[in-house]
């Protein structure tokens, strides 16, 4: 793998040199498929759709923002 530099908020900087390795292994992973979807517009186009229908899926179900929101705030 190669290295790059991107730009965050200090927060952001700080959570993640203060996180652990596997944490830090987590973050890489997700970044990379978030970069090569922006990336590839194809791709793009279709995470859009995937999120809309998870999306549609959840507030059937009765996942609400606030619901979202508080898992989201949960620390792990």
């Amino acid at each position: 793998m190669e290295e790059i530099k991107i730009k965050v908020d200090p927060a952001i900087a700080k959570a993640y040199q203060t996180s652990t390795i596997e944490e830090q292994e987590k973050v890489t992973r997700i970044l990379n498929e978030i970069i090569e979807y922006v990336l590839d517009k194809g791709k793009l186009e279709s995470f859009f759709a995937a999120r809309e229908v998870l999306s549609q899926e959840a507030q059937e179900k009765g996942l609400t923002p606030e619901i979202l929101e508080e898992i989201l705030n949960e620390k792990i």
